[in-house]
């Protein structure tokens, strides 16, 4: 699929076997990455939702996102410095996730993960759940 730099899409599916670089993109729906699919994602602005299964990776860093963000059965997994108005869920991938200074409006829950998720500075208004219980700010 390629690199795409600042462009604006309705809807973004990341085909299976494929890796999708995105910079500063804006998708006024929601992303998926199928299965075999890789998602490198930063400076992007998403209205709807990111749902990743069975994913290579799902790498996001300084985006912001309206819905929620899933990644569930694939492989690792990093977020970092994004803002998630709903909530964010890693549930059974097998390889490394790092999850760091994000804001998450919802709650982030983290379970059945095969490696303990590192990171830390995340700002949760939900619930910070499982195995995820260490990784947030207290709230003031």
């Amino acid at each position: 699929m390629g690199t795409a730099r600042a462009i604006t899409a309705d809807n973004l599916v990341v085909s299976p076997g494929h890796t999708c670089n995105l910079l500063g993109a804006r998708i006024k729906g929601g992303v998926k990455v199928e299965d075999g699919a890789t998602l490198n994602a930063s400076g992007i602005y998403v209205k709807g939702s990111i749902q990743a299964k069975k994913a290579v990776s799902v790498d996001i860093s300084d985006s912001t996102v309206e819905g929620s963000v899933e990644v569930e059965e694939g492989g690792s997994a990093h977020l970092q410095a994004t803002q998630i108005k709903g909530d964010a869920k890693f549930v059974k991938n097998t390889d490394s996730l790092t999850i760091s200074n994000n804001t998450i409006g919802g709650n982030l829950q983290c379970k059945e993960n095969s490696l303990m998720p590192t990171g830390g500075g995340n700002l949760v208004q939900g619930n910070t759940e499982e195995q995820c219980a260490g990784l947030s700010l207290q709230n003031p």
